[in-house]
């Protein structure tokens, strides 16, 4: 039989059919080079697009629905075989994993968060695998003070308690309601992201029988009876909205919002006033955003603006009092009706405003004839979000590829907005991560942020905004006596692009690299490790990994590229790596791996470049392009199928993927798509790399056939480039290894859920990538 339907623009033909098989390899104690790997069934099937017929022998590979059995007797096969293959780091993996514990605080605590009368925080002890949220009164009433330790801590959820005897626990969803008396969390117990919503009773402890599946998101009324949620569609996506009052029936929740085009998904979230409740319905280029009224349970839902394609007007935040704008709106809007309910700050791209600006809208009328623009626009700066306090509002923007902050005062009316006149934060290393918390406080004059860098870790810090004064609440700590930030450099690069910009300018990439100075040999001669994603508009931060000083100890190289399609530097830079300019991530990654080698940093065969989700595919694009370039290839949960998931909208998120990388059903973009598709791409004419993939039988983002096609084609094509007699990339006795899948089989896209589950995955990466590279331990 053949695979899934496909779209409207295809059609599917399949010439055979298969009998049932298994899989099996030689015995552990068996040599490494007499250790078979699994070779999966070629069935003679495909699809046709735009009138050409695309073979994909390894559909099959994707029906567990007929083909269960078979399916999962391969996968474990390949896990078998990667474990054979792997069996001599063992060792290895065991002192990384001991090393990876030592540096951890095992018995560790967040910084408590101030709502209301108590603070709220969490804890992890020694041997559990999962976080422990907390609470306690709130003694003191400065929002930054610590409480007394006298204070008597609540545990309101263990997840240790709640995940005994899963292979797999995670919590999505928590929210405690306004009255402090219930918790609304969501779990997810397979890794599919598919939550159920439960509510716990925090004075009794007893679950409440309101129990809500798919649940995406929740937000509570005021009246801390009522809440609204988000549901998943059959597609796998966020899309209807409804209301829930405690102790009814779910089947009688009324349903407010049902998004039926399936390149939309819904979002939900509170203003920090707690005045109003957010239900946006977005994609990669439009929103479309409505609000509620938080302390009205029956409230309907309000738009802001009618969607219109191409327009994305997020709401930031929300003040009651107009006068706290009073220098953009004139004294005027003080007596105006129309702004006598207040205002909400929305981040828009209105007005061809690329990197976004941030504009007011009245409360009692936010249609887009009302908007006003709070601070002009500079296409130098991404804004990235504002938060309104009672009397300060906190901008974080994107400049030059690093985020900086800027605190405004509010009720100033002779002082316009500007980021000059702004008290700007200041932050001194090359490069860096600021991050603001969660807050639950209006009435506050602390904003509380996440510093770190690629040598530093992670610090919590309190800002005074009205003097910028700072009070560090605590700075992770890195045990095992071994780590002074002194012993590391940090640095910036900008490596010169080989593809120009869209409009025809030179680019200079971004890249952000660290390593040990007393070991580290800038002679081409060092093992490194380049990551890459490129996707979403997401900014990889050049954060603190203690996990990372196991690669720096022995002498690593470790770089970030911050190529086109993520949004290091603004929108255009997003913007400049998808659709059909997707290639430039790929190019921006080679670019940076060429610039390494000729700079000295490293060599081709010290050189492993690493990338997951749609960094998987940044991984599966470069394998193909440049095949010679790099030692190892690491590819996790990679999205490498790109034609055949493109074309199928019955798979969870494939529609709503069009305004990322365009609609395949449109030939100018299927064929884009299917020049760079790693799947499609491989062949055996070129001679990779050692490739490592690993993959989530529970993903419903990048399904768990497209690593297990991918590895399977991979390996084929390598048998039949031996078979004629053409070169294959040699590797040694110690390292006899060339294509690795492993696929976790009770986890999702973010793999094992434990604390400890994850170091040890962790560590057998690392186990492979310092394998791979000959880097000896004592090294």
């Amino acid at each position: 039989s053949c695979s899934s339907s496909c779209s409207s623009s295809c059609s599917s033909s399949c010439s055979s059919s298969c009998s049932s098989s298994s899989y099996s390899i030689m015995a552990d104690s068996a040599p490494l080079n007499e250790v078979s790997p699994p070779v999966a069934q070629r069935i003679e099937e495909g699809k046709t697009y735009h009138g050409v017929f695309h073979s994909d022998p390894y559909a099959w590979l994707r029906d567990r629905k007929n083909r269960d059995e078979e399916v999962l007797s391969y996968i474990k096969a390949e896990n078998q075989y990667t474990a054979a293959m792997t069996k001599h780091t063992t060792e290895l993996q065991k002192v990384l994993f001991k090393e990876f514990v030592s540096r951890i605080c095992e018995d560790d605590q967040t910084v408590p968060i101030p709502h209301d009368q108590y603070e709220y925080y969490e804890r992890e002890e020694a041997g559990k695998q999962y976080k422990i949220h907390c609470r306690r009164p709130l003694l003191k009433s400065s929002a930054s003070a610590s409480t007394s330790a006298a204070a008597e801590e609540q545990v309101i959820l263990d997840e240790n308690l709640l995940a005994k005897d899963l292979e797999f626990y995670t919590v999505g969803c928590f929210e405690v309601s306004p009255d402090h008396k219930l918790l609304a969390y969501s779990e997810d117990t397979n890794g599919s992201e598919s939550y159920t919503l439960r509510i716990k009773d925090l004075e009794s402890g007893q679950l409440l029988d309101d129990q809500i599946v798919k649940c995406a998101a929740v937000e509570w009324s005021s009246d801390s009876r009522t809440f609204y949620y988000t549901q998943l569609d059959e597609l796998h996506q966020p899309a209807y909205l409804f209301r829930h009052t405690l102790g009814r029936p779910v089947s009688d929740d009324e349903q407010l919002y049902h998004e039926t085009d399936s390149e939309f998904e819904v979002e939900l979230h509170a203003t920090l006033s707690g005045k109003y409740i957010v239900v946006s319905s977005c994609n990669a280029i439009t929103t479309e955003t409505f609000f509620l009224d938080a302390h009205d349970p029956k409230a309907e839902l309000r738009a802001i603006h009618p969607r219109q394609k191409g327009l994305m007007a997020e709401l930031s935040a929300h003040h009651s009092d107009v006068g706290a704008f009073a220098a953009v709106l004139g004294e005027a809007a003080l007596s105006d009706p129309l702004w006598s309910n207040g205002v909400f700050v929305l981040n828009t791209d209105a007005d061809e405003a690329t990197n976004f600006k941030l504009m007011l809208a009245p409360v009692n009328d936010p249609s887009r004839h009302n908007w006003r623009t709070l601070l002009e626009y500079d296409a130098g700066r991404r804004v990235r979000n504002a938060r309104i306090y009672a009397n300060h509002m906190v901008v974080l923007t994107r400049e030059n590829g690093l985020v900086q902050v800027y605190i405004f005062d509010l009720f100033k009316k002779q002082e316009p907005f500007t980021f000059e006149t702004a008290k700007k934060l200041s932050f001194k290393e090359p490069t860096y991560v600021v991050k603001r918390t969660p807050w639950f406080e209006f009435n506050s004059d602390v904003f509380r942020m996440q510093y770190n860098s690629l040598v530093r870790p992670p610090t919590y810090i309190d800002v005074n905004m009205n003097d910028l004064s700072e009070s560090v609440r605590k700075m992770e700590e890195v045990r095992g006596g071994k780590f002074d930030p002194d012993n590391y450099c940090s640095e910036r690069l900008w490596v010169p692009a080989s593809s120009p910009s869209s409009d025809g300018k030179t680019v200079q990439i971004p890249v952000s690299l660290v390593y040990r100075k007393d070991n580290f040999k800038k002679d081409g001669t060092s093992p490194f490790l380049l990551y890459a994603y490129g996707a979403y508009e997401v900014s990889i931060g050049a954060s603190f990994d203690r996990k990372r000083l196991s690669l720096l100890d022995r002498g690593f190289g470790f770089a970030i590229a911050h190529v086109r399609g993520g949004g290091t530097l603004g929108r255009s830079w997003y913007e400049d790596g998808k659709y059909l300019h997707k290639k430039n991530t790929f190019t921006d990654c080679i670019d940076v791996a060429e610039y390494l080698i000729e700079q000295q940093y490293t060599s081709t065969p010290r050189l492993a470049v690493l990338g997951r989700s749609a960094g998987g595919l940044t991984m599966g694009a470069v394998l193909n392009m440049r095949p010679d370039l790099f030692q190892l290839v690491v590819a996790d949960v990679p999205f490498v199928d790109v034609i055949n998931t493109m074309h199928d909208p019955s798979i969870p998120l494939t529609v709503m993927e069009y305004e990322e990388w365009g609609n395949p059903n449109n030939k100018e973009f299927h064929d884009y798509m299917y020049s760079y598709s790693p799947y499609d791409q491989l062949s055996a004419d070129k001679n990779y790399p050692i490739v490592l993939i690993q993959g989530g039988l529970e993903d419903r983002r990048v399904h768990y056939w497209e690593p297990t096609k991918f590895a399977a084609k991979l390996r084929y094509l390598m048998t039949e480039r031996a078979a004629a007699g053409k070169p294959i990339r040699v590797h040694s006795s110690e390292t006899p290894y060339h294509i690795l899948m492993k696929m976790q089989m009770g986890a999702g896209h973010f793999s094992k859920s434990g604390r400890y589950d994850t170091l040890e995955e962790d560590a057998f990466e690392y186990s492979v990538i310092i394998d791979a590279l000959k880097v000896k331990l004592t090294d």
